[in-house]
């Protein structure tokens, strides 16, 4: 006989969030078990992430040493282009800084 464990999983129906795996879970066609379909995605979701992890380490050497000049707009040019982003505006903690 195979090695298994078993683990239990409450849902809290009066949270969306849980409500709504539940209730993905309960109406999936794909897999043939909810534990496929749970052992799947947990899979999924982790490999993704080593795999983003990755990727945010690729961007930071490769952009190792490359200064980044970012000129703030006159006042003038922001009237006029009000829906442009500023740098202020953007998060640059991705690459490492």
């Amino acid at each position: 006989m195979a090695d298994k464990k078993n683990v239990t999983v409450r849902f809290y129906l009066d949270k969306p969030l849980h409500g709504k795996t539940y209730e993905f879970l309960k109406s999936q066609t794909e897999f043939p078990t909810i534990s496929a379909a749970v052992i799947t995605a947990v899979n999924n979701y982790f490999d993704n992430r080593a795999r983003d992890d990755r990727l945010v380490e690729k961007i930071v050497a490769a952009l190792a040493g490359v200064a980044v000049s970012v000129t703030a707009p006159s006042d003038e040019n922001a009237v006029k282009n009000n829906d442009e982003v500023l740098s202020d505006d953007i998060d640059f903690d991705f690459l490492g800084g």
